[in-house]
């Protein structure tokens, strides 16, 4: 897996955004940018999903980081 960085743009699995912002790893960047921790990753939170309530509703936070 390749690191991810703060301006990356993830998305759920129905499109929504997933808002970076690296909290504890500012001092380790690539380019200038910083990488994120898998733990600033988790329970980020998403807005902009489409799923809808009576599929389980919006995403909005990360529970689980795959490639």
């Amino acid at each position: 897996m390749h690191p991810i960085l703060e301006d990356n743009a993830l998305l759920c699995i129905h499109g929504g955004k997933v808002n970076l912002k690296a909290k504890n790893a500012k001092r380790i960047k690539s380019d200038n940018i910083p990488i994120m921790l898998n733990n600033e990753i988790q329970g980020a939170s998403i807005s902009g999903c489409v799923n809808p309530p009576i599929l389980g509703g919006p995403c909005t936070k990360v529970a689980l980081v795959f490639a």
